[in-house]
């Protein structure tokens, strides 16, 4: 009996979820083809991935030596955090932002293929490199402020993300039936 036959499945949906959102080793503990049901039921663990990373940058944090300038604390944080959600957030933001500045001038379904395919676009424009700088340089500064409560706001901001995309996913409509997500919204 293989590693990946002695983990309950009733565990799969938490490893599919963490498979998705972490670069975290997990694949070893799952079947090599999962469930429909399964893969639908993962997204209901997503505010429990967010938990997760959490209490892992919490413990960075905490083996940091006490003389650590809030700062350095600040980008170690943010790149662990980087480091073990294998920048799926930034991507996704970068998308957006790319996306977002594709249809400034658009409104109406007419272009959400125009929109669709500038989310495909593996390339970042500008704006998206902009956003993104601004992005991680603000999560370090927030994370270096925060030192005090580090504990709060990583639960706060990896969780409260985690649960608004389970909300969006479970309450809108999605737009691409060959899309990444599509299966799991079905199920």
């Amino acid at each position: 009996m293989t590693a990946k036959h002695t983990v309950s499945e009733y565990l799969y949906p938490l490893l599919i979820a963490l498979a998705l959102l972490t670069k975290l080793p997990v694949l070893q503990w799952l079947p090599e083809q999962w469930s429909d049901k399964h893969q639908g039921q993962s997204l209901l663990y997503y505010p429990a991935v967010g938990l997760i990373l959490a209490l892992l940058l919490f413990v960075i944090d905490c083996l940091l030596p006490d003389a650590t300038a809030p700062p350095v604390a600040g980008i170690i944080i943010v790149t662990a955090w980087v480091v073990l959600t294998g920048a799926l957030h930034i991507d996704g933001f970068a998308d957006s932002v790319d996306a977002a500045c594709a249809a400034h001038r658009h409104t109406g379904s007419a272009h959400t293929p125009t929109i669709l395919a500038v989310l495909k676009d593996p390339a970042a424009g500008p704006m998206a490199l902009a956003a993104t700088v601004l992005l991680i340089c603000s999560k370090i500064l927030l994370m270096a402020q925060m030192q005090a409560f580090i504990l709060l706001a990583l639960i706060t901001c990896l969780v409260m993300a985690r649960t608004l995309a389970l909300v969006f996913m479970i309450t809108t409509p999605y737009v691409n039936p060959n899309g990444l997500a599509a299966n799991v919204v079905k199920h």
